[in-house]
Order: C-alpha cells, then structure tokens, then sequence
C-alpha cells in the first residue's frame, strides 16, 4: 500500500544575535483549502502521536525487563518487522554501538521533534525543514534531490518535464518526497488521494476498531493484501512520508517496501531502513497500547478480549 510524507521546518530566528532552530512543518499555500488544511493538520497529529508513544516504548528498552504484558506483544512485534526482540537499552548516536532499533528510535524521534506548524520565512536554506504541498504549485526550477516512494530523480525545469514526471500523475502514489542538501524537503500530497481519503469514513485505527474489513468505503488504490494494510490510514501514511526527510532521518523504500506482508519479509539488514518498515511498527504498536486489536504475523488482526 503506498503511503505519503508529511513534513517538518526548522526555522531560523535571530534573537537577541543567537541563532535558533525551531523546529516544525510547514504547510504550502496550496494546502490552504480548508477541507485540505483540516484533514492534513489532523492526520498530522495522529501521526506526531504514533511516533511518540513508539518513541517511548523504544525508550523502555529491554523489553524483556518491563513487567507489563505488552512489552511482550511489542517486543513480538519488533521481531517480526525488525528481527530483534528489544532485549537491550537505547543507545544514542555517540554513546556506544547502535543496533537497528536504536535506529528506528532516531527516525520516530526525529519525526515526533516535527510536531509544530510553522510559518515560511522566506529564502529558507536549511535542509530540516520541510514543506508540505496539497496541489502542484507554480512552475519553479527545482533542484536534482533525493526522491523517495519509487521516484526516479527527475529535474524539474519546464512545465512538459513537471507534468510528464510528477509521480502523482501515474495514479500510483499517494505522495513522494524529496530531500535536497541546503535546501528544504518537499513533500507532496497527491491531489487524487487527498480527494479520495476526503470521501473516506475511517481516517485512524479508533474508527476501524469496529468496522468490517470488507467495508467498500475502505476500498483505496492499490487493493490491501492483508487487514494490517486496511489499518493504514492517512495518518500511517504522513508518518511513512515524514521519515523520508532528513529530520525523519531519510528513510529509503527499500525493493519491495510496502505493506504489511513486504515489511515482514524484508531481509534484516534492509528493515531498519525501509520507510513503511518504521511506519508499520508504529501503527502496530499503537494498535497494541490503545486498543482492542492485536496485529498478527500474517497480517490478520486480532480483537483481544477484555476483562473487567
């Protein structure tokens, strides 16, 4: 299932002659449609939410140690995904050797540091930030960058070049991003999915809880394989795009790298690097501490039973 990017700002402000980094996103003129502006800041917060509470739980490291039953559940998850039970402690760049999900944690951390909306100062020049476009803008020169979300590097220089190599026009995406170096990310929301997700009843995993999963309003381009992939809404979507960025720490779309049943299958050395890899274990780990639902390694979902 293919996802989109949200993304992050870190603007610079001169006070009293000391640079500061404030760090944020930043929504595109074209974003300003209020349906747009409401439906992308509310999945940005769902987003900046799921990064957190996994950003924490990775925090709480060694598993194996945390008396509560589902730090088991997570740590089964984590396994599947990233083939590593969570049995040792966080190590942050610079304080000793890092593991994969030490990685994963610098990805979900940088994310969730993303949280505020800022506003564009003009002629930014920092590549942490990060602008988040609803519609293609005006024709601009723009510069050879990193694509992400199965994009070919393209230079955008003329309108025939901009309309022939926009990924959205292939009506396979539902976002890309790209990073520069001394430049910000841009991140584009593909018009065709934003209409679509608009006409959606369910935007987040507290509206599926309850849903049958043949429910046609779900029905999204490409058809899910597995329940796990009709639990990724819009949110799940923004959080995938949001590691892509440098903040997010540029995060890849590693060979076959969507959906649930690609992620638990990708080779060790590749997951912790796969954008949806990071994605999915977020939006699992949400299923686990705030709701009723637990995900499955084949992909089907399980509602757990609750006592009182």
């Amino acid at each position: 299932m293919y996802r989109t990017r949200a993304t992050i700002n870190y603007v610079v402000l001169i006070v009293g002659g000391v640079v500061t980094l404030i760090n944020g996103y930043i929504l595109h003129e074209s974003c300003e449609n209020p349906e747009y502006r409401s439906l992308v800041v509310e999945n940005l917060n769902k987003a900046f939410h799921m990064a957190e509470i996994a950003k924490i739980s990775l925090e709480q490291r060694p598993w194996n140690a945390q008396p509560q039953p589902v730090f088991a559940e997570i740590s089964q998850l984590a396994n599947w995904i990233f083939k590593n039970p969570g049995s040792t402690q966080l190590v942050r760049e610079g304080e000793g050797v890092q593991l994969p999900l030490d990685k994963v944690w610098e990805s979900l951390n940088g994310v969730w540091g993303m949280r505020d909306e800022v506003t564009l100062a003009g002629n930014e020049k920092n590549e942490l930030q990060t602008i988040i476009r609803c519609v293609n803008p005006e024709l601009q020169a723009t510069k050879a960058g990193r694509f992400f979300d199965g994009a070919q590097q393209i230079l955008l220089s003329a309108i025939g070049e901009r309309e022939r190599n926009d990924p959205c026009n292939t009506k396979k995406y539902q976002a890309w991003t790209t990073s520069y170096d001394n430049a910000p990310s841009v991140t584009q929301l593909c018009p065709e999915y934003l209409e679509k997700i608009k006409k959606v009843k369910f935007h987040d995993i507290g509206s599926f809880e309850d849903l049958k999963l043949d429910d046609t309003s779900l029905k999204l381009w490409p058809k899910p394989n597995v329940a796990m992939d009709l639990a990724a809404f819009m949110d799940m979507t923004l959080l995938h795009e949001m590691t892509h960025t440098v903040a997010g720490m540029e995060k890849k779309d590693e060979g076959k790298a969507y959906g649930w049943i690609n992620v638990v299958d990708m080779p060790v050395g590749r997951a912790f690097r796969n954008a949806d890899s990071v994605a999915m274990f977020a939006l699992g780990h949400q299923m686990l501490l705030e709701t009723t639902m637990k995900p499955q390694k084949d992909g089907s979902i399980l509602v757990k039973s609750i006592t009182a």
